[in-house]
This record gives structure tokens, C-alpha cells and sequence, in this order.
């Protein structure tokens, strides 16, 4: 029995299908080695965006506790208003009063002075309380017009800080939304690409 000796030809057939096949498998490791650093890249920007979510959310969280706060603020110094407007007119009433007073004092003063001689350094003295009591009247409208300024201004000041902050919220809202839909992108197209990579392994080892 003879047995055909192979041609030349066929060994190098058999040597460029090796090689071939060699330079497949190395070709099909290397996109293995890229698609797990894909996939660890993937990962770790998945877990930045949820860290990121999770801190937009605490902010949120804080910035809704100082919008309760500056609520409550606001609420105190329109009660503060209001009590102020009510004191306000009680101090006018007995300012008016006392107006009404200190004239009556005088027209009795000068009704004395004529029946009964006041000596000069008596009616001095009433004429000095008299000035007195004007001056403290006047410093006393001063200072509620002063407090009544500070009341105003710092009214102003709460309700800029309230629409500030409104503004802030909103703002972080949006980021926090725009995150939540790039987590589910991110996370949707990495299940596309797990899905779709067995059947390009194999057609790549075919």
C-alpha cells in the first residue's frame, strides 16, 4: 500500500490557515481586552453618576430645609408687621393725646401765670419739662420710623433670599433630572451592547 506524498502547496495551505487563524485569535483577545475596559469604564462612570445624583438630591434636600426656613422667617416679620402697624397707631393716638396735653398744660400754665403771679423761674422749669416731653415725643417717632425702615428693608432682603433660593431649587432639579435620564442612557446602552456581544464573538471565532 503507497501512501500520496502531500504536495508543497498544501503546507503552505495549512501554514497561512494556521497563521490566519492565529492572527483571528489574537484579533478576537484584543476585542475581548477593549470590551472589558469598555465595560469597567462604563461601570465606573455609572457609579460617578449615581454619587453625583445622590449629592444633587441632598442638596435639593437642603435647599428645600432653607426655603422652610426663610418661610417661616417671612411669615414672623409680616406678623412682626403687623404688630408694628398696630403699635404704630396706638403711638399716634396718644402722641395726639399728649399733644393735646401739653397744649392744655400751657393754655392752664398761662391761665396761672396770669391769676396767680407764677414767678419767672417756676414757669422756666414747666416751660423746660414741656420742651422735654416734645423732645422725647419727637425722638420717640424717629425711632419707630427707623425700626419701621429695618422692618421694610429686611422684608425686601427675605424676599429676594426666597427667590434666590426658589430659583437654586428649580435649578437643581433640572440637573438632578438631566442626570437620572443620563444614568438610564448610559445603563440602557451598556444592556444593548451585553446583549449584542455573544453573537459578534461568535461570528468573529467562525
Amino acid at each position: 500500500m503507497r501512501y500520496a506524498i502531500p504536495d508543497v502547496n498544501d503546507f503552505a495551505a495549512f501554514g497561512s490557515a494556521l497563521e490566519e487563524n492565529q492572527r483571528t485569535s489574537e484579533d478576537l483577545l484584543s476585542s475581548l481586552s477593549s470590551l472589558q475596559e469598555r465595560v469597567s469604564s462604563l461601570l465606573g462612570t455609572h457609579s460617578q453618576s449615581l454619587n453625583e445624583a445622590g449629592a444633587l438630591r441632598a442638596e435639593c434636600a437642603r435647599i428645600s430645609s432653607l426655603l422652610d426656613c426663610e418661610s417661616n422667617a417671612r411669615r414672623k416679620a409680616d406678623q412682626d408687621n403687623v404688630r408694628l402697624t398696630a403699635e404704630n397707631k396706638d403711638f399716634r393716638a396718644d402722641n395726639t393725646q399728649l399733644r393735646s396735653e401739653i397744649e392744655a398744660f400751657r393754655d392752664e400754665l398761662t391761665k396761672r401765670q396770669g391769676i396767680h403771679q407764677v414767678t419767672r423761674e417756676e414757669f422756666t422749669i414747666i416751660e423746660n419739662r414741656l420742651l422735654d416731653a416734645e423732645r422725647e415725643l419727637t425722638d420717640r417717632a424717629i425711632q419707630f420710623d427707623e425700626a419701621s425702615t429695618l422692618l421694610k428693608r429686611a422684608q425686601t432682603e427675605l424676599d429676594q433670599r426666597s427667590r434666590e433660593l426658589s430659583a437654586t431649587r428649580e435649578k437643581l432639579d433640572n440637573e438632578a433630572t438631566a442626570h437620572q435620564l443620563l444614568i438610564e442612557t448610559r445603563v440602557a446602552r451598556t444592556a444593548s451592547r451585553h446583549a449584542r456581544w455573544p453573537a459578534s464573538t461568535r461570528n468573529a471565532a467562525i
